[in-house]
């Protein structure tokens, strides 16, 4: 799980099988689906309007291979 205040988008790794592709399952929550439709990784858009920067500060960035 990371947070990268850069683009404001917290990032949840479920697992390490690829992503294929995405939907949007709730204004500004992205699903990574993997090729069999299985939820992979979740992304919440703009996660600074959802939560305090408290929250967000216990979160690390960590860069995962695009």
């Amino acid at each position: 799980m990371g947070y990268d205040s850069g683009v404001d988008i917290l990032d949840i790794q479920l697992s390490s099988v690829p992503r294929i592709t995405s939907r949007e399952i709730a204004p500004g929550v992205v699903a990574d689906l993997d090729k069999e439709g299985n939820i992979v990784a979740l992304e919440i858009v703009d996660a600074s309007d959802r939560y305090s920067s408290e929250d967000l500060a216990r979160f690390s960035f960590e860069r995962t291979p695009a």
